[in-house]
């Protein structure tokens, strides 16, 4: 199960939908890319792609009790707010995971042309995308073989999931253990790196809240039955 610790390498190799992802932020259809454009992409991809790090982080915590306003796990934690408890409905266990690009910062740094950067950023969110789809998919696996199910995951600051939940999630996992630190602005370093929750459910349990029904572009958003949670 996964209530212990779990630190996973993501292949690059796993990450098969990166293009698509791509397209998303840039509508280039890589590696058709336009001819302007050819050098900067392709410098700035395979940048990236050497010596690429991405780690993910992630720990089950048994809840305790669910408030309309906060709900307490079992070690003393608690995510606030009046969110967690509908995100969290008829959860025994909430589902905690960080994933990063460990060494995209120092990479940053390095290329000089403003163009090859730009790219640089877009693929670093291709891939961090990428690997957070990777990795939901993952824990679904694992929890499928338990005759258990994942609620769709939030990520605090995401669409009333407020964002000081940021310093509960870092408590419970403490991801600096992967190189991932927490400004107090509530914002992750490395730059490309995501967190978030999903509650764990019965099979025969069912939560549908899904945060792409509290977004403002949910009825004319072409991605969000393809790539969102």
């Amino acid at each position: 199960m996964l209530t212990k610790k779990h630190i996973l390498n993501v292949p690059a190799a796993n990450l098969t939908q990166v293009n698509d992802y791509f397209k998303k932020h840039t509508n280039i259809d890589y590696p058709e890319v336009p001819k302007k454009y050819g050098m900067a992409v392709n410098n700035a991809y395979d940048f990236l792609i050497k010596d690429l790090e991405i780690l993910a982080l992630l720990q089950s915590f048994e809840i305790s009790e669910i408030h309309e306003d906060h709900v307490l796990l079992c070690n003393g934690e608690s995510f606030l707010g009046e969110m967690p408890g509908r995100i969290l409905k008829d959860s025994k266990q909430v589902l905690c995971f960080v994933v990063t690009i460990r060494n995209f910062d120092d990479k940053s740094h390095v290329l000089t042309a403003s163009l090859e950067n730009y790219f640089l950023d877009i693929w670093g969110t291709a891939f961090i995308e990428n690997a957070e789809r990777w990795l939901k998919d993952y824990i679904a696996q694992e929890l499928a073989e338990l005759t258990l199910k994942r609620t769709h995951v939030w990520s605090p600051g995401q669409h009333q999931f407020e964002l000081k939940n940021q310093r509960c999630l870092f408590n419970l996992l403490a991801p600096e253990e992967i190189g991932v630190q927490l400004a107090p602005s509530m914002k992750m370093n490395p730059i490309k790196s995501v967190s978030g929750i999903m509650g764990v459910l019965n099979q025969n349990q069912t939560n549908d809240l899904n945060p792409c029904d509290f977004c403002s572009l949910h009825k004319s958003c072409r991605v969000s039955g393809a790539t969102c949670s």
